[in-house]
């Protein structure tokens, strides 16, 4: 059933479904419970929070980068239904304000070899049953103008992007055949290289593209795909910007100025990007925003991994008995990780990288792309998708205006989207 609209001037529609989806009814947005972000109770404060939520909820709000389909696929995970565990499902969703949604298809190389690409089509059937399921609040978006509709209709819409060029398997036909199905955009590459493209993982390598990398990004032009450079190696994004005729983007990454690790792209890169009409999507991952936390996550990751590894192999043969193994293990490790999560840095270092990118490359170049589902560990009050609108109330304080503020929470991601798949 179709939802029914009410014509509210100045707001967003937001949908509201009884729990078997049989029917939906649009309220405004303004209507939506906004999360506390930490501030006192004074009544300037709380009329700065007002303010930032009505902006909030007007804004068309676009998350570049998550990896929820995981939890879909691997743990039976409704997105219809509101979850303690995760940090998105179409309920937060709503209600922290998210219109537009980037869902990565992600194949581990190692874990899957073999079964890469029988693991991208589960991930492919993952997604598509949730879409059927709830057709009534999310749509699969190949265009701006459809993602654009579907916002309007009180909906969620869903961009799909592969995460790691390895999933094409070295085969351009794959690689139509993945927009085929609704693909429009790819990392080139993960934490590892792969035979055509380094990986800022694997840095000391200094790899960039081969012959085959550069005929991907041509493919990629032609086909209308977005040249997504999160997790590249410096000389992978040097190669791609020489080859790439169209504007390419970072999902996912942070300022390796601010927090000096292979993973977050140096400023010389950016401005590179930026310079073509790209955009950098801030990652909400403390290890990429703050250095020094990275570090003491490192050493606690160094000091499980013995671990881990002789449970991977001795259970190897025995994957739903591994799982459980696994999961008490990083739940050992997150009780080890308490003392310094509980003075772990807080959302405003998100937008202490917004600052440094909107400096460095102007209002146009910069959004958001959470990686939520798929790293470990946020800062405090950026839990999950439904603290997003913090990130609004913090760049108002800061100054930014409402054009500015529209223009980071996703109408820079829809302008260079519009540019490169239409």
């Amino acid at each position: 059933m179709e939802p029914t609209f009410f014509p509210i001037t100045g707001y967003k529609p937001v949908l509201i479904s009884f729990p078997n989806h049989a029917s939906a009814i649009v309220l405004p947005m303004s209507q939506k419970r906004m999360p506390a972000c930490g501030k006192a109770g004074g009544e300037d404060d709380a009329n700065e929070m007002n303010t930032a939520s009505a902006l909030h909820q007007d804004a068309l709000v676009f998350d570049a980068h998550s990896d929820t389909l995981l939890r879909v696929a691997d743990k039976n995970y409704q997105l219809a239904d509101r979850h303690t565990e995760g940090d998105m499902d179409l309920p937060r969703m709503r209600e922290g304000g998210l219109d537009v949604a980037g869902l990565a298809i992600f194949v581990h190389p190692r874990k899957h070899e073999g079964r890469i690409r029988e693991r991208t089509l589960q991930l492919f059937q993952a997604l598509e049953r949730q879409l059927d399921l709830n057709s009534d609040l999310m749509t699969l978006a190949r265009t701006t103008a459809e993602a654009e509709t579907i916002v309007a209709k009180g909906k969620i819409a869903i961009f799909v992007g592969l995460e790691a060029g390895d999933a094409i398997q070295d085969s351009l036909d794959l690689l139509r055949e993945y927009y085929e199905r609704g693909v429009r955009y790819m990392t080139l590459t993960w934490i590892n290289s792969n035979n055509w493209a380094g990986s800022s993982g694997e840095s000391e390598k200094k790899q960039g593209m081969t012959d085959f990398g550069f005929k991907v990004v041509e493919e990629m032009n032609r086909l209308g795909m977005m040249v997504d450079l999160s997790h590249a190696s410096d000389e992978t994004v040097r190669d791609a910007l020489r080859v790439s005729a169209q504007p390419m983007i970072l999902s996912h990454s942070c300022s390796r100025s601010l927090c000096n690790i292979p993973r977050n792209i140096p400023d010389d890169l950016a401005q590179a990007i930026a310079e073509r009409g790209g955009v950098v999507g801030v990652n909400y991952c403390l290890d990429y925003l703050d250095a020094s936390f990275g570090e003491r996550i490192k050493a606690l990751r160094d000091q499980f991994a013995p671990r881990e590894k002789e449970l991977r192999e001795h259970y190897k043969d025995e994957p739903e008995v591994l799982q459980q193994h696994l999961e008490a293990l990083r739940t050992e490790r997150k009780q080890a990780a308490a003392c310094f999560l509980a003075a772990r840095s807080d959302y405003r270092i998100v937008v202490d990288h917004i600052d440094h990118f909107v400096r460095l490359l102007g209002i146009d170049h910069v959004g958001l792309g959470s990686d939520f589902d798929g790293v470990e560990y946020f800062p405090s009050g950026l839990e999950d998708v439904t603290k997003l609108p913090c990130l609004t109330e913090e760049m108002q304080a800061r100054g930014y205006d409402e054009v500015a503020i529209r223009k980071i929470l996703g109408g820079n991601f829809m302008r260079v989207f519009r540019k490169v798949i239409g």
